[in-house]
């Protein structure tokens, strides 16, 4: 009975997180997509962003990746590597932020969209959850993948 909870616990989880995510990356590659102009003049006000070529990839290559996770989303069977992008996205950006925050006496740019109520370290701490969220969901995809294998019946010879 005790794993049978856990089980649907585990999906309730996902279920959410899959939710979330694409809701957060549909939102976040959308808002980016329609503030084109605004978003490369937020990117170009970067410190760490010197080269326009660069600022490009990242001005169309980031919200189209976010748009293609948040599709992703919708295909049930691609949620493992869904998770993985999610992972390494937000990976980036903590990275990014971290950066700004702690490497730079001030932050060129009010690319805060999603929470504009949120201060840069409120918005870090945002992201780091959003990262806890998306670790355990790969723990609960792998869990529930390997729960699955081992309630199998055995074959019969």
């Amino acid at each position: 009975m005790y794993k049978n909870k856990r089980i649907i616990l585990g999906k309730y989880i996902l279920r959410f997180s899959r939710l979330f995510f694409m809701v957060l990356f549909l939102y976040a590659g959308l808002t980016k997509l329609l503030s084109m102009t605004l978003f490369i003049d937020n990117l170009s006000n970067s410190p760490m962003l010197n080269n326009n070529e660069v600022i490009l990839a990242i001005a169309y290559g980031l919200p189209i990746t976010e748009l293609t996770v948040s599709a992703l989303l919708f295909i049930k069977k691609q949620l493992s590597i869904s998770l993985f992008l999610i992972l390494f996205l937000l990976i980036g950006y903590i990275s990014y932020l971290v950066a700004l925050l702690f490497m730079y006496p001030e932050i060129p740019c009010n690319c805060r969209s999603f929470f504009p109520i949120l201060n840069w370290h409120g918005h870090l701490y945002f992201t780091i959850g959003c990262t806890l969220l998306a670790i355990a969901s790969i723990i609960i995809k792998i869990l529930l993948r390997s729960e699955a294998g081992t309630s199998r019946k055995p074959e019969k010879e």
